[in-house]
């Protein structure tokens, strides 16, 4: 597709409201006063003067840009056989990353002993030995964790003892807690020398720094999923010191503030919220009316990146189409048919490309959207959830980046090709003439319009004070100023020739005052195609437009 440009820059029209046939209306009055200004009629002889005027006002060929209001999320774009798209456009919407969502829950332990000295004669050494296994505390139900690269993290050990040794140490190994960069074992050292046995219980603590470290969990021979080996060594000298076996000995401790750079293994379900809504201008003052699209005309586009290791479904927990004014007001997209949930995988990636973001891009052409389309829809909502590993196969290897994380982009695009059966549309504008229509006897403004555009218009405007009371109406009944072009129908649906109208519009001087003294002008525009038939809009679509007035004018002598 090729973008499609404005071919009259800053010459923006409402084509729903069809604007520019009265703007014809403001460009006469601000004449009109600037004539007064520059001619003082008071000091001619005779004492009325009624001349006409006739002024052209409006001389331009118009194009589907010029017809639409700016705006941020529409795109227009011109389709290899030269038919015309509109791209509705969401922003996008980022996810959490896989660093706030996948949580390693602080851990805590606690190990009591009793144990009893073994024979030992004074400057002779022996160890006492305890293995412990902790099992590491998961995020989610079923998650096993194999590994854990740390990019933050605090382990505090604590303990006490009554051992009364003059000189003894406990050594903490934790093997399945190593360096990144030697594969050595985490190993602390604390002291519990008591000379003398003077104190009754021994304390020791002491904090360590996991931001080097790599936790590996789940390795061959573990009979405990996610666990932790605590092998806790106390080293003790012989001495002369009463042996008052058994003794008491307890260590405990947390980890606490961790954070992963990656992580591998199976980390279970998370809920990913993906939530906005995606405005349709093209109907946005429509009223009433339907619109009935052809076949494959819309397509609704997930565009999504994906960096998280791990496998992810899509669901909807909404997904509709509402219209202000036209019923049922709000029509749910189903995707893939009646009754079927709105569910699809997004592709993930594997081990072999970590820190890659992989994209899948999902076309929707074949769900409910005529049904969507046919209330005239202002908004699509939409409410995704994207779910990791929703299968819960727990033998699926994951892995996961810290800055891992989903991006999706959401396209609704509707090729104009539809039909229209009096689609109604209301606009307000807010009027401010101040000029004084006493020496204006009538306006005759003529619209003649050659329309290449296969669409019929009808329209009404009305003059309201501030409190939107009806004063006049600029016509006396609905006038249809535009004919639609005929097209040579199926399968270009291509108009065969313009289609030219000439309409009069007569403003007499009662209701000059009207319009001189109203605050708002209420447009009602129909819509229609001929016959409801189906039509496509071509990027070489063009409507002249030519507008003209004939005025009257009484001036008079007040000499």
């Amino acid at each position: 597709m090729k973008h499609f440009y404005n071919p009259l820059p800053g010459f923006k029209l409402k084509f729903k409201t069809i604007v520019l046939l009265f703007f014809g209306a403001s460009f006469f009055y601000s004449s009109c006063n600037k004539f007064k200004d520059d001619f003082d009629f008071n000091k001619m002889v005779k004492p009325s003067w009624n001349p006409e005027f006739a002024v052209p006002l409006v001389n331009s060929t118009l194009y589907i840009a010029d017809f639409m209001k700016d705006s941020s999320n529409l795109n227009i774009v011109s389709n290899p056989d030269q038919s015309l798209s509109f791209i509705y456009s969401g922003d996008s919407i980022l996810s959490a990353t896989a660093g706030t969502f996948a949580k390693l829950p602080d851990q805590e332990f606690n190990f009591p002993q009793t144990f009893n000295l073994p024979p030992l004669l004074p400057g002779f050494f022996d160890t006492i030995n305890f293995i412990e296994n902790y099992q590491f505390i998961a995020d989610t139900i079923n998650q096993r964790i194999d590994s854990i690269f740390l990019n933050d993290g605090l382990l505090y050990i604590s303990g006490q003892t009554n051992l009364n040794r003059d000189n003894a140490s406990l050594k903490l190994t934790i093997p399945d807690i190593k360096n990144i960069e030697t594969g050595k074992a985490l190993e602390i050292i604390s002291v519990l020398d008591n000379p003398g046995g003077q104190s009754s219980v021994i304390y020791f603590d002491t904090t360590y720094q996991l931001d080097d470290y790599k936790i590996v969990l789940n390795q061959l021979g573990d009979t405990l999923r996610n666990s932790i080996t605590f092998i806790l060594d106390i080293i003790i000298e012989g001495d002369e010191n009463p042996d008052l076996s058994p003794y008491e000995f307890v260590v405990g401790g947390s980890m606490t503030s961790l954070e992963f750079g990656s992580a591998y293994g199976y980390f279970g379900k998370y809920s990913l919220a993906f939530a906005d809504s995606l405005e349709i201008g093209l109907f946005n003052d429509a009223i009433t009316g339907g619109v009935a699209i052809g076949e494959g005309s819309v397509k609704l586009t997930f565009d999504i990146h994906n960096s998280i290791g791990t496998p992810v479904t899509f669901t909807a927990q909404t997904l509709a189409a509402t219209s202000e004014f036209t019923p049922p007001y709000l029509v749910d997209i189903e995707l893939f048919g009646a009754g079927v949930p709105n569910e699809f995988s997004i592709n993930s990636p594997d081990i072999n490309h970590i820190g890659e973001n992989v994209n899948t891009k999902l076309d929707f052409t074949q769900a409910n959207f005529a049904e969507a389309f046919n209330i005239s829809p202002n908004w699509l909502h939409y409410n995704l959830q994207g779910i990791t590993n929703f299968g819960q196969d727990s033998t699926v290897q994951n892995f996961l980046l810290n800055e891992s994380r989903i991006s999706l982009d959401v396209d609704l695009e509707f090729q104009l090709f539809g039909s229209l059966a009096d689609l109604t549309i209301q606009d307000t504008v807010a009027l401010d003439f101040n000029n004084n229509p006493d020496e204006i006897d009538y306006a005759l403004f003529r619209i003649n319009l050659t329309n290449g555009f296969p669409i019929s218009a009808s329209v009404q405007a009305y003059f309201a004070d501030q409190n939107f009371q009806i004063l006049d109406s600029l016509m006396s009944e609905d006038n249809t100023v535009l004919l639609g072009a005929p097209t040579n129908g199926a399968p270009e649906y291509r108009v065969t020739e313009p289609k030219n109208k000439v309409t009069d519009i007569l403003v007499e001087k009662t209701k000059l005052e009207h319009i001189v003294n109203s605050k708002f002008l209420l447009f009602k525009t129909k819509l229609s195609t001929s016959q409801q038939e189906l039509i496509k809009i071509y990027d070489d679509y063009a409507m002249t437009v030519k507008l003209g007035a004939v005025v009257g004018l009484s001036i008079e002598n007040k000499n």
